[in-house]
């Protein structure tokens, strides 16, 4: 399976970059900046998104909204799992395409469960 993950801290999926590799899922990384050149090159079959870049106040995920629903789901339609820290306030009408999970102490199994279903 082809992965985007959509994230400006490259620190902070390092372990799900390594829990992609395990899997044997290829990957591709992106800030928000980069998302429409990826979608248009690499063509993923899943989107992994974070909600909120970093240091921009007040942290409201908007712009990982605004990827979802100007990119993602208008242009491009394939399924997403939000990896953030704002997970749980995210929400969409396809849910059936959506999943989500909390960023934090080992959640990056529970990212490649969401990506295996």
């Amino acid at each position: 399976m082809r992965v985007l993950i959509v994230d400006d801290e490259p620190d902070s999926i390092l372990p799900l970059k390594q829990e992609l590799d395990d899997a044997g899922h290829r990957h591709w990384e992106c800030d928000f900046d980069g998302v429409q050149d990826a979608l248009d090159v690499y063509t993923p079959d899943l989107v992994v998104l974070d909600l909120q870049q970093q240091h921009v106040q007040p942290a409201t995920g908007d712009a990982g909204k605004a990827v979802y629903e100007d990119l993602i789901w208008a242009s491009h339609f394939c399924p997403v799992v939000v990896y953030s820290g704002f997970a749980g306030q995210f929400t969409v009408a396809h849910e059936a395409l959506v999943k989500t999970v909390g960023k934090g102490g080992g959640s990056e199994h529970l990212v490649r469960q969401a990506i295996d279903d």
